[in-house]
């Protein structure tokens, strides 16, 4: 199994649960949010997936109610791909983007949505925009809405 984050290595920087939580969170929030999560993982964990959404609970919850891991079995196949390709630089670009100790950044939706701009343009690289929303939409993903605000970080 690809394991491609573990709370147990952001514990050892981090000092403390919560803060070593919060950067793999916000990917994951993320990834939920743009439909790279598997959907079997959406169906079993539905309460908790509608809060994430509905920006009641955040991504940190979802990662320690997942347990801890970011690993293969989460994502979809675009998710596994991106993830695979992308995720060993995410904490390099998580620091610059709050340009501080990555584990004294709040957890916050508005801290979440500067990351997630950088996530989705990340993702989309160079695909032209209405592209990508005709291919999100036609995957079935009802996340145009939060692909549009982490757009336009808002």
């Amino acid at each position: 199994m690809v394991i491609y984050d573990s709370i147990d290595e952001h514990l050892k920087l981090a000092g403390e649960f919560d803060k070593a939580a919060i950067p793999m969170g916000m990917y994951l929030a993320w990834a939920l949010n743009l439909g790279l999560l598997r959907q079997e993982l959406v169906r079993e964990h539905q309460q908790l997936i509608t809060r994430v959404r509905m920006q009641d609970a955040k991504g940190s919850e979802l990662l320690m109610a997942l347990g801890g891991n970011l690993d293969e079995t989460l994502f979809s196949e675009r998710g596994n791909r991106f993830a695979g390709n992308y995720y060993p630089r995410y904490m390099i670009d998580y620091a610059l983007v709050f340009g501080r100790d990555p584990y004294l950044v709040e957890d916050t939706w508005s801290n979440y949505d500067k990351i997630a701009k950088l996530l989705t343009k990340e993702l989309l690289g160079d695909i032209p925009l209405s592209t990508s929303v005709v291919n999100i939409v036609k995957s079935g993903s009802r996340t145009v809405f939060n692909l549009v605000k982490s757009l336009l970080g808002r």
